[in-house]
């Protein structure tokens, strides 16, 4: 994962440089029964105020691993903002 992620936030359209590694992070098995061993999923999540709007502001990245090691698929969910590209 890059150090930041630029959100952009829907209601004022203020861009926010995030820290990567002021989220929190969470792994756990998705499935322990696999042919090449576990799949995991690694989630990262932070919430903050808009600097400008104070409109609260949420991202959710779920990284998901099968065999581990080897990124299978990733779903990114956020509330209030958007990712920039």
């Amino acid at each position: 994962m890059s150090p930041y992620i630029k959100i952009k936030c829907n209601k004022c359209n203020a861009v926010h440089p995030v820290k990567t590694v002021d989220f929190q992070n969470e792994t756990y098995v998705v499935d322990d029964d696999r042919e090449m061993g576990e799949e995991i999923c690694i989630e990262s999540s932070y919430e903050w105020n808009c600097v400008e709007c104070n409109s609260p502001l949420s991202i959710k990245i779920e990284k998901f691993e099968y065999p581990v090691g080897v990124e299978n698929w990733t779903d990114v969910t956020t509330e209030g903002c958007e990712v920039v590209k």
